[in-house]
C-alpha cells in the first residue's frame, strides 16, 4: 500500500450498522473491524474473487485476530433467490453469526438478502416488502397482458409499434402531453422586469 495514496483517497465509513468501508486499504481494516464487532465465526460472502488472491488475505486478516471464517464464493451476478436461501443456509448449518461481504453490489444485495431470510425465519418471499415488490411485479404484468397487441396511442390515436409491452403512447411529444395534461396547473408568479 501507498501511503500517498491513503491521503490522495481516505477510507470513508458509510453506515455504522451493517459497517461500510470503501478506500484503498480497506480491506487491511476487515479482520480488526470484525474483532471489535465481537464476531466469533463470520460467514464471508464473494462473487469469485478467490482467484485473484484478496480473498485469501481477507481471509488471513479475519482469522488473525481470532474470528473463524467460512466462505461462500458462488454468488452469481443480479443474485437471485435460490443464492440467498444457499447463504442463509450456510449460515445456520455452519452456526454463524455474523456476514462479512467482499465484493460488488450483488454480493452486497445477496447478503442483504440471506440476513432478511434468517431475520424472518424462512424464504425470502415471507418478507412483507419482498410481498409487496412481487405484488407490484404481477399487476404491471397484468397490466402488460390486458393490453391488445394492436392498441393505439392513448394521446393522439396511432397505431403503437410495439417496442415494449407496456408502451402506452406512440412517441415521447405524445408522452409528454399526457404528463401535462395530468399534472395539477399551479399558478404562475409574474415576471418582473427591472424597476
Amino acid at each position: 500500500m501507498q501511503a500517498e495514496k491513503l491521503w490522495q483517497f481516505p477510507i470513508k465509513e458509510f453506515h455504522r450498522i451493517p459497517r461500510g468501508l470503501l478506500g484503498p486499504g480497506a480491506y487491511e481494516l476487515v479482520g480488526v473491524e470484525a474483532k471489535n464487532l465481537g464476531f466469533k465465526r463470520a460467514l464471508l460472502t464473494t462473487s469469485g474473487l478467490r482467484g485473484t488472491g484478496i480473498i485469501d488475505d481477507i481471509v488471513g486478516k479475519v482469522k488473525y485476530q481470532g474470528v473463524d471464517v467460512i466462505v461462500y464464493d458462488k454468488v452469481e451476478s443480479n443474485p437471485k433467490d435460490y443464492n440467498c436461501m444457499e447463504i442463509a443456509d450456510l449460515y445456520v448449518k455452519e452456526k454463524c453469526d455474523s456476514f462479512i461481504s467482499v465484493g460488488g453490489g450483488s454480493t452486497t444485495d445477496a447478503t442483504k438478502g440471506a440476513r432478511l431470510v434468517i431475520a424472518h425465519d424462512g424464504r425470502m418471499k415471507t418478507c412483507e416488502a419482498c410481498k409487496a415488490h412481487a405484488q407490484r411485479e404481477r399487476s404491471v404484468h397484468r397490466a402488460a397482458e390486458a393490453q391488445p397487441p394492436s392498441a393505439t396511442c392513448t394521446q393522439c390515436g396511432q397505431p403503437l409499434t410495439a417496442q415494449h409491452r407496456t408502451q402506452r403512447y406512440c412517441s415521447r411529444a405524445c408522452q409528454q402531453k399526457a404528463y401535462r395534461q395530468r399534472r395539477p396547473k399551479e399558478p404562475r408568479a409574474p415576471i418582473r422586469g427591472p424597476q
